[in-house]
């Protein structure tokens, strides 16, 4: 099975591939963690110029809890036999240039709490099929090709702490579901082609930190809900068509410390607003105050 990863990706052209296909134990071929018995646990092949498809015989490594093989040159489809890795936890083939659909059958990685596929060219939707993966903390789908809607039932991944999907061709509204991921710290779906607004119930999520829904196609207001977010650092909402009065709840987040809006349609801050807040964001918006 590891013959069949060095033979399909270029082996002989590897930079590092210390004791590949010798007669040494596995655990000391290069990016190879084995468990005492022998078998592998994790394959760590970071930045190692593997180029060619991912071999579907991967499947087979039962035993694998860590697949990573980001940042090399591997194009074609993500084989659907890794669906097959019933102990994986984590797999992690970003910034590559794999492309085609993600398999529905990732779906079936029960235990796996880290998916990383950001950074290649991969198209179609997003299976639902991923609201199986109940342990899953990490969702790293950026910069690819993907499209139409996001699924409401990722709001099953009651676990998740990171949703990254932004620099897609996604479209659609923003699934007021997504409030239900009560551990979520980052919420990233900016530079898509997102419509409507933003829900309001996207306020309850208390654990956020970040939340980029810019560079979309977002209408309406702000919602004051978000005022409730008040971990919340980083906030980005620029390059929309939302309109209005900035809310005086935003006023309340006392932890941003990164903020983007331009590019939209506001008229004015809140003169509800403390004066020292609303003076603050003024002089950032380089907006009035309202009835000023």
């Amino acid at each position: 099975m590891l013959a069949a990863l060095y033979n399909a990706t270029d082996g002989g052209n590897w930079v590092n591939k210390t004791n590949w296909l010798s007669d040494k134990p596995l655990s000391e071929w290069y990016g190879v963690t084995t468990d005492t018995e022998g078998r592998v646990t994790h394959l760590e092949l970071y930045s190692n110029q593997l180029s060619g498809e991912i071999p579907p015989e991967l499947g087979n490594l039962g035993s694998l809890w860590r697949l990573a093989i980001l940042g090399n040159q591997l194009n074609g489809e993500i084989p659907p036999e890794l669906g097959n890795l019933d102990n994986l936890r984590s797999l992690a083939l970003s910034e590559n240039q794999l492309s085609g659909e993600i398999p529905p059958d990732l779906g079936k990685l029960d235990n796996l709490e880290s998916l990383t596929l950001f950074g290649n060219q991969l198209s179609g939707m997003i299976p639902p099929e991923l609201d199986s993966l109940v342990k899953l903390k990490e969702l790293y789908l950026s910069g690819n090709q993907l499209g139409g809607e996001i699924p409401w039932a990722l709001s099953n991944l009651v676990n998740l702490e990171v949703l990254a999907l932004s620099r897609n061709q996604l479209s659609g509204s923003i699934p007021p579901e997504l409030s239900s991921l009560v551990n979520l710290q980052w919420l990233w779906l900016g530079r898509n082609q997102l419509s409507g607004g933003i829900p309001p119930n996207l306020g309850s999520l208390a654990n956020l930190k970040a939340l980029y829904l810019d560079g979309n196609q977002l209408s309406g207001e702000i919602p004051p809900e978000l005022g409730s977010l008040v971990n919340l650092a980083d906030l980005r909402l620029s390059d929309n068509q939302l309109s209005g009065e900035i809310p005086p709840e935003l006023g309340d987040l006392i932890n941003l410390k990164w903020l983007e809006f331009s590019g939209n349609r506001f008229s004015c801050v809140s003169a509800e607003m403390e004066p020292e807040a609303a003076q603050e964001w003024s002089d950032m918006l380089g907006l009035p105050v309202c009835g000023e």
